[in-house]
C-alpha cells in the first residue's frame, strides 16, 4: 500500500535522517534491498514508500514514523484505521475466522491479528491477496473508495465485451527478486478475460524468434517447475538479470535453447544448475509491439 503523502517534504526528512546516520544513498539503498536510483527517487520526491517500505527505513534510520512522516502523519492514520475496520468487517460478513484467513494466506494467525488490530500492516503483495479472498478492492480496503465490488465484477455486471486485469511490465528480471521491484516497473498493461500472468517482460534481442521478437511483451505467470520445451525466464550463474529460453532438463545436465538457429544454446550441468540457477516463470503469452 502506497502512502498518500507529500513526497518532497517525506523526501527531505529522508535525506536528513539518512545523512545523520553518516549514510550515503547507496549504504542506505543496500540496506533496504532496493536500488540506490529507487531511494534518490523517494529523496526527490518520485515516489511514494509503501507501508512495509517505511518500517523498514524507520528502523534503519532510527527513527519515529512521525519524524518521516510530519504533518501527514493523520492521513496516515487514518488510512491504516479503514484496513483495521473494513479488514473485520469483511472477515464477519463472509463467516470467516483470523484462523480461517491466515491459512488462507499461509502466514501466522498473529500476523493477520495484527493488521487487525492496526499495529502493522501488509505489504502491496498481501493487500492484493485479502482483496481477492474478500472479494473486494484494495482501493476500499484502505479506504479510497466506499465501493465494496472489485472493478473486474463492476465490468461484469455493465456487460463489458472483456474483462481485464493490471500487470506491471519491466525491462528487466533481476536477481534477488523473484516478483517485478518497484523501481524496474516501466509501465502496466491490462489483459482480457482468458489470459493470466503475474508480469510482463519487454523482449530484448532476437534470439526467441519467430516467437519473441525484439520489443515484444511476453506475458509470465511466476512458477519454479517448467516441462520440457516450455519457454521460461530464468536466472543463470549468478548472472544479475534474469534471460528467456526454452527449457530442457535431462539427467546430468539442463539446455536452455534460444529459438533462433544462429544461437548456440547454453548447456549447464546438473550439479551447477542446482547451485547457481533458478526459474522465475513461464511464457504464457504475448503482446507484440506495434
Amino acid at each position: 500500500m502506497n502512502i498518500d503523502m507529500e513526497s518532497k517534504g517525506f523526501g527531505k526528512k529522508l535525506a536528513e535522517a539518512r545523512k545523520q546516520k553518516g549514510y550515503t544513498q547507496e549504504q542506505l539503498a543496500h540496506l533496504l534491498g532496493v536500488h540506490t536510483t529507487y531511494v534518490a527517487m523517494l529523496e526527490t520526491g518520485k515516489r511514494k514508500p509503501s507501508f512495509e517500505l517505511l518500517q523498514k527505513l524507520a528502523k534503519v534510520l532510527d527513527v519515529s514514523y512521525d519524524y518521516l512522516l510530519g504533518e501527514d502523519n493523520d492521513k496516515i492514520a487514518n488510512d491504516m484505521g479503514n484496513l483495521r475496520e473494513r479488514l473485520k468487517q469483511l472477515r464477519v460478513e463472509k463467516g470467516l475466522t483470523q484462523y480461517d484467513m491466515a491459512k488462507k494466506l499461509n502466514i501466522a494467525r498473529s500476523t493477520y491479528a495484527n493488521w487487525e488490530q492496526g499495529t502493522t500492516s501488509p505489504s502491496d503483495e498481501f493487500l492484493a491477496k485479502l482483496a481477492e479472498i474478500l472479494e473486494t478492492s484494495v482501493d476500499y480496503l484502505v479506504g479510497n473508495t466506499d465501493i465494496k465490488e472489485p472493478a473486474e465484477e463492476i465490468l461484469r455486471k455493465m456487460g463489458a465485451l472483456e474483462l481485464i486485469r493490471r500487470i506491471p511490465v519491466v525491462g528487466k528480471v533481476a536477481a534477488g527478486q523473484p516478483t517485478p521491484a518497484e523501481e524496474n516497473i516501466e509501465g502496466y498493461i491490462v489483459l482480457p478475460e482468458g489470459m493470466s500472468g503475474d508480469f510482463g517482460l519487454i523482449i530484448t534481442g532476437d534470439s526467441m524468434e519467430p516467437r519473441l521478437s525484439d520489443g515484444d511483451i511476453a506475458i509470465i505467470k511466476k512458477q519454479e517447475i517448467l516441462n520440457n520445451g516450455e519457454v521460461g525466464v530464468f536466472l543463470v550463474n549468478g548472472q544479475a538479470e534474469g534471460i528467456v529460453k526454452q527449457f530442457y532438463k535431462y539427467d546430468n545436465y539442463v539446455m536452455l535453447k534460444s529459438l533462433n538457429d544462429n544461437y548456440e544454446p547454453l548447456i549447464i550441468s546438473a550439479k551447477k544448475w542446482d547451485r547457481e540457477c533458478r526459474i522465475i516463470g513461464k511464457v504464457v503469452g504475448k503482446l507484440e509491439r506495434w
